[in-house]
């Protein structure tokens, strides 16, 4: 009510307007924090850790991975280094960033490296053997078939 006597309903007006554009930018902010955290939570758990194991194996506490997670707070560098290093994946798999290929490909390549990314352990090496079968069968002329 303050605001409306000092500046009156326009002030009011553009007081408001002000604050929602200064939350909107606040929101685009937090969504990737979230989404990181949404990460990392899916991924700690994908690769069977309870929040005080994963916490152990960094030197943290589990409240610094549960803020993470919640997204209360943001990781540094290092230990999300870590993290990838237990996990045995790259940083951009981690934080779920997917390949962008530089190449004019027909998105082949970006398709197969997304669907490989979006796969557990057991699920890769089943991708490799399948792939090794494909690459040593011959055509009729005896020529080998990629693909």
């Amino acid at each position: 009510m303050q605001i409306y006597k000092a500046c009156g309903f326009v002030g009011l007006k553009c007081c408001l307007l002000g604050r929602y554009k200064q939350m909107q930018k606040q929101d685009k902010r937090s969504a990737g924090e979230k989404s990181l955290g949404k990460n990392l939570a899916k991924l700690r758990k994908q690769y069977g850790y309870k929040q005080t194991e994963l916490a152990e194996k960094l030197n943290v506490s589990q409240q610094i991975i549960s803020n993470i997670e919640n997204s209360k707070s943001a990781p540094d560098i290092e230990l999300l280094m870590q993290t990838a290093d237990i996990y045995g994946i790259t940083l951009d798999q981690l934080v779920g960033r997917e390949f962008v290929g530089k190449e004019g490909s027909d998105g082949l390549q970006q398709r197969i490296i997304n669907s490989l990314n979006g796969m557990d352990e057991k699920g890769r090496k089943l991708v490799l053997e399948l792939l090794k079968v494909v690459q040593n069968q011959g055509n009729d002329d005896g020529s080998k078939q990629l693909f």
